[in-house]
């Protein structure tokens, strides 16, 4: 199960949330060839976040999923989350900071198990 957490500094509209939610999962599903009913998006606005000592407009996304990343992927996400926020909610790209992580599955909950 893909996870993307996007956290901006801007307050957004509902419709704004939805999309950003909506495009990430929809783009992290097709790159890492996932169904999109696997990814969850959550999307945190309203952040105070200061970057270079300047409070200022920013994101920090943080992708975590079971496998499917590598170096080529990882780049390909990249591209298409900063296009996807960029697009959606108007913060540049180099204001914009990306973690991917891959998961074992041993340390992933859901359903009363794990994806071991």
């Amino acid at each position: 199960m893909p996870l993307i957490k996007t956290q901006v500094s801007k307050e957004l509209s509902k419709i704004e949330k939805e999309t950003l939610a909506k495009e990430l999962s929809a783009k992290c599903a097709s790159v890492l060839g996932k169904s999109v009913s696997y990814v969850a998006s959550i999307v945190d606005d309203n952040s105070t976040i200061a970057f270079g000592g300047d409070i200022q407009d920013f994101a920090f996304v943080e992708l975590k999923s079971i496998g499917a990343l590598n170096p080529d992927v990882n780049k390909d996400l990249t591209v298409a989350i900063c296009a996807i926020v960029s697009d959606v909610i108007d913060i540049p790209s180099d204001k914009i900071y990306i973690e991917i992580s891959d998961v074992n599955g041993a340390y992933w909950g859901w359903n009363n198990q794990t994806f071991r």
